[in-house]
């Protein structure tokens, strides 16, 4: 495999605005670009690029890229038949693998998140459970994630997640999912919005809610007050907005978990 520096290709217009708008205002960003590449195979040895570089890979097709330089975050776009292995330090832990198809991503430090949006075939391999922090993705077919030390796997992707939870009529174009190491093995959940806009799921909104109301007691206890129990939220109509903050109709959301 050979050992190639960084280099520079041209970027269109439109994606060097795009990829702006990723990197934000910091002046002291650069970028690495990788583009329209085929058959490749490319070592990035330690220095090939400045530690506040990102790597940017677009529309390259059959190759196989090996990072062993600092970077601050990794793009990867519209590729397919792609392996990118990480082995050195992602500053901010952000890794974006979008539009792309029959991609293989493994690391060896810890990404902080992975996101994966409007892709097919994704394989995600970390060395480490403590590697993987979160992987949020949207309109992904196939994502197999697989943790080398512990053996943990997970396969999903939209048609498992929508066949699985059919009662909430997920869209794939609107609902986004969030993978974590939970409960020693790797769930999957769906990402909820609250009424305020904050994101966060089911399950973290219910313990919130307890926890809330475990105080409020405590309180009331402490201060020599008896609080009833409290009663269960009135069920919104079949046509009303869902009580889970989702913007869907209850009907089509919560009402046969409810029942």
């Amino acid at each position: 495999m050979a050992d190639t520096p960084a280099r520079a290709p041209t970027i269109s217009h439109e994606d060097e605005k795009r990829l702006q708008a990723q990197l934000g205002n910091a002046q002291n960003q650069q970028a690495t670009y990788v583009l329209n590449e085929t058959n490749e195979k490319r070592t990035y040895q330690d220095g090939a690029f400045l530690p506040t570089s990102t790597l940017y890979f677009k529309n390259c097709n059959n190759c196989e890229y090996i990072i062993d330089s600092m970077s601050t975050k990794v793009l990867i776009e519209s590729c397919n038949n792609v392996s990118i292995t990480i082995n050195q330090k992602v500053v901010t832990g952000l890794v974006d693998i979008w539009k792309c198809e029959n991609v293989s991503f493994e690391t060896a430090v810890k990404v902080g998140t992975l996101q994966v949006d409007m892709c097919k075939g994704v394989k995600t391999v970390y060395k480490k459970k403590d590697d993987m922090v979160t992987i949020v993705w949207a309109g992904v077919e196939s994502l197999d994630i697989s943790l080398l030390d512990t053996g943990d796997q997970l396969s999903t992707g939209f048609s498992k997640m929508k066949e699985e939870n059919q009662a909430l009529n997920l869209k794939e174009d609107v609902d986004q999912f969030i993978v974590r190491h939970l409960n020693n093995k790797i769930e999957c959940e769906l990402i909820v919005r609250l009424s305020n806009g904050f994101p966060t799921t089911e399950r973290e909104a219910s313990a919130f809610d307890k926890r809330q109301e475990e105080n409020l007691r405590k309180l009331a206890s402490d201060a020599g007050i008896t609080l009833g129990k409290k009663k269960g939220p009135k069920k919104p109509g079949q046509n009303e907005p869902c009580h889970c903050g989702s913007g869907k109709k209850y009907k089509k959301c919560h009402f046969n978990l409810d029942v």
